[in-house]
């Protein structure tokens, strides 16, 4: 009998590793380009980590992998890393908290338990940390770094979704509902249970009105914003934080950043403070992120203001293919008859076809798939023969040289037609 893989587990395949690496070379070489430093943190932290966060509440322990650490060095509870933002708080509060500010980006995988066996328990992110900076602009810097990588993997038309924590945490403020019951209040918000704070808000008409407002409120540019703030008699904080978010949208606006505002979008009160954001495909949420300027002092680093996002791996492959550009550049390489002669002379090309940028890969056995093109070798004169298989050309030649300039015209030759063609 087959051993399977556990449920929740997945494999990736030959071909889910060829868009996986696509995928982590984009958003690699775009965060690169933007300033940012890459950071791997380990698979285990302690789970007060995240419980002193905020991050887990007391009904999601129950959805994370932990265990007592009996025979390591600490003796305490360790957990499968739930979140990739906080061991990169915690990476930069250890080790790079004399930094004024620090651009990180991390391709990570995290772990949450789910009992069904339909999802996954282990879910690739790909992530970004503004630690440190002025706060708007930190806001529209990852934001259209978010967008650069998305448009250059292609997938379709990107949606921006914005909401903001802060706007509805100081109005909650103001409903004076004491710790316990803002405590519970949160946790209904962070379920989905936008009704509970409706129903809290009649406690105070005044309030009420706003948050009837801004629950409601389904806009595509900063006004619907400036009319909520007009309207409104709550607090100078309030104010203040609708101020901030009206910041960002007259930014996205003037760069003609299309988004559309949904204050019920987001459930992120376990450590956001300001902005949050949604990208999303075909309504799919395929990342997300937003301002956490209290998670790093809540962690035991100093006061400083923080921003980031992460992509979904496993939902983006769903949706992007990896372009034909990238597929140029293999070369298969066969004979006839494999002599001594004949593999050192395939192991020969082979090296040659590499040092010039080429995927090169030796088929003995007749069975790997055909690619572009194909190099036959023989023993005798002309020793090599070029098959350009979607040409359906083939031509003979006699040095390794002469093999690479043909390959090379070719993808050269294809790239111009595809320009003009355009």
């Amino acid at each position: 009998m087959i051993i399977q893989k556990c449920k929740g587990a997945y494999d990736l395949l030959p071909s889910d590793m060829e868009q996986f690496r696509y995928l982590e070379s984009v958003f690699r070489e775009s965060a690169l380009k933007w300033g940012y430093q890459e950071v791997r943190t380990p698979s285990l932290e302690y789970l007060h980590l995240f419980t002193s966060a905020g991050t887990l509440s007391p009904a999601m322990l129950n959805r994370v992998y932990s265990f007592l650490d009996w025979d390591g060095w600490s003796g305490e509870r360790v957990v499968l890393r739930p979140d990739g933002t906080i061991p990169v708080v915690r990476l930069f509060n250890e080790n790079l908290a004399h930094l004024d500010v620090a651009k990180l980006f991390y391709i990570t995988s995290v772990f949450g338990f789910e009992d069904t066996g339909t999802k996954n328990r282990e879910r690739w992110q790909l992530g970004v940390e503004l630690i440190g900076g002025n706060t708007v602009l930190s806001d529209l810097e990852v934001l259209i770094l978010g967008y650069e990588i998305l448009i250059r993997l292609n997938c379709g038309q990107v949606k921006l979704r914005l909401s903001h924590a802060g706007v509805l945490r100081s109005l909650i403020k103001e409903l004076k509902l004491g710790d316990e019951a803002e405590s519970r209040l949160f946790g209904e918000i962070r379920d989905g249970n936008w009704d509970a704070l409706r129903m809290a808000g009649k406690k105070k008409p005044a309030v009420s009105a706003v948050l009837s407002l801004l629950l409601n409120l389904k806009g595509n540019t900063s006004g619907f914003l400036q009319n909520a703030r007009a309207l409104s008699r709550s607090s100078a904080e309030f104010k203040a934080q609708i101020d901030d978010f009206l910041a960002l949208t007259t930014k996205l606006d003037a760069m003609c950043y299309p988004y559309e505002i949904d204050m019920t979008s987001s459930k992120g009160f376990e450590y956001y403070t300001g902005l949050c954001f949604q990208f999303l495909l075909k309504d799919k949420r395929i990342g997300g992120g937003g301002r956490y300027d209290g998670l790093v002092p809540l962690m035991g680093g100093k006061n400083k203001p923080a921003c980031g996002f992460a992509l979904y791996a496993d939902y983006l492959m769903e949706m992007m293919s990896v372009p034909s550009e990238t597929k140029e550049k293999w070369v298969l390489i066969r004979s006839g008859a494999m002599t001594d002669q004949t593999a050192e002379r395939c192991f020969e090309l082979a090296r040659s076809l590499h040092a010039a940028g080429y995927v090169a890969g030796i088929d003995f056995d007749g069975d790997m798939q055909d690619c572009q093109f194909t190099v036959l070798v023989e023993s005798k004169k002309p020793y090599f023969s070029v098959v350009n298989t979607m040409k359906k050309k083939t031509i003979t030649l006699s040095s390794i040289s002469e093999v690479i300039d043909e390959i090379g015209g070719s993808v050269v030759r294809k790239k111009k037609a595809a320009r003009k063609a355009n």
